[in-house]
């Protein structure tokens, strides 16, 4: 109930779901996330679940994944979605096939914006000495790929960048030149 009201009073002053989410969970003591963390995670899982037919994803990046693969690049996918997410998405976007391999919340005690699906991705699959490119849309991908001294991009979408400029989207801390 209380997570149900703090999240719709942060969507009615105007934050993105996504940025309502982390703040909820930044808000929660550790003994608080412990026992709430399954309840938020499951509606938040079954949530995008529910939504998934109707996310359009973004132009051009199948290609590019499918287009890197390829080229003989290894490309893994970090997220901070359950592992159910991760694979309805992967199998959405039918890139099973491109994709080396992928690392997700199930996999670590802490996800974005900690470093530890990065680190994980990074060492499961040998990429250390690779040259390794993170991409996100979060400044919580950005801290955590440079928390793992990994080069990073931004990309805006919808799902977060709704409403937010470049300040606020790159307002991770993290000195980009």
């Amino acid at each position: 109930i209380v997570s149900g009201s703090l999240d719709g009073g942060l969507r009615t002053i105007g934050l993105p779901d996504a940025i309502a989410g982390e703040i909820l969970r930044d808000l929660l003591s550790p003994a608080e996330h412990h026992f709430l963390a399954d309840a938020i995670g499951s509606v938040q899982t079954e949530r995008f679940l529910r939504r998934l037919p109707r996310v359009r994803p973004v132009r051009g990046a199948a290609a590019t994944v499918r287009s890197m693969a390829r080229a003989g690049l290894p490309v893994v996918l970090a997220s901070s979605a359950d592992r159910t997410v991760v694979e309805r998405a992967i199998a959405r976007l039918r890139l099973s096939e491109a994709l080396t391999g992928f690392t997700c919340a199930d996999d670590v005690k802490k996800a974005k914006p900690f470093h530890d699906v990065f680190a994980l991705a990074i060492s499961r699959f040998r990429l250390r000495g690779r040259g390794p490119v993170a991409v996100g849309d979060t400044p919580y991908d950005i801290a955590a790929a440079a928390l793992c001294l990994t080069e990073a991009g931004a990309v805006v979408t919808d799902a977060y960048g709704r409403g937010l400029d470049d300040r606020q989207l790159l307002g991770s801390g993290v000195d980009f030149q």
